[in-house]
């Protein structure tokens, strides 16, 4: 039976910048729709050319080649945009797009049981370490938080659950796989500016937040 968890290997793939040396991945895109695409705006903010890697897998259970360096992409470009909640949404270039969902969309409790994927080392990792995981974790609060770029303030769930760099735009699921949420990043202090054996100490024990996918459905 196909089931949406069996289609996340095609929905949920790596982002990044088109290089004139190849491909450099700053985090984690999902499908939401026909030929449109979202992520954290701040995975693609200054990017001259925006990619995204195509599928290396035909199963989300296949055994993943780690030493396979090599990747095909596609041309995205951004459709649209809000910068006050960390959200872009981006359509395969010169492709027809429609805007029907192919997500639903949920919201949970707190200590309710929910599924990311995405692509936890690709974006600090210059050799190309882009494997698909998938890992579970529980809301651990839910909060208001108020965007840099203004007085505008946003639903966002805390994850009890460290997460990395590349994991930025990964899509957050509920057991039926609802679309819960988008990851944004860590939830800690801004970088204290210390550091031992390149580790910043203030990202130890972190939590992470992430968008709430109401704000997703509303630029739909």
């Amino acid at each position: 039976m196909i089931t949406l968890k069996n289609q996340l290997h095609n929905i949920v793939l790596p982002i990044g910048d088109i290089t004139n040396t190849g491909f450099s991945i700053t985090g984690t895109c999902f499908q939401v729709a026909n030929g449109i695409f979202c992520t954290a705006y701040h995975n693609i903010a200054g990017l001259a050319k925006l990619g995204i890697i195509l599928p290396k897998i035909s199963s989300i259970n296949d055994f993943q080649d780690y030493s396979d360096k090599s990747c095909n992409f596609m041309e995205v470009e951004i459709y649209k945009t809000n910068p006050h909640r960390d959200i872009v949404l981006l359509k395969i270039k010169n492709q027809p797009i429609n805007e029907a969902k192919i997500l639903n969309f949920a919201s949970l409790n707190i200590l309710e049981k929910t599924t990311i994927v995405g692509y936890p080392h690709s974006a600090e990792d210059a050799n190309g370490r882009f494997i698909l995981t998938f890992q579970e974790t529980k809301i651990g609060s839910k909060i208001l938080m108020q965007s840099e770029l203004g007085n505008v303030k946003s639903k966002n769930y805390i994850l009890n659950i460290q997460t990395r760099p590349g994991q930025s735009g990964s899509p957050v699921f509920d057991r039926n796989y609802n679309l819960i949420a988008m990851i944004v990043g860590g939830f800690k202090y801004k970088d204290m500016g210390i550091k031992l054996g390149n580790i910043d100490p203030s990202s130890l024990n972190q939590t992470t937040y992430a968008i709430s996918s109401e704000y997703i459905g509303e630029m739909l």
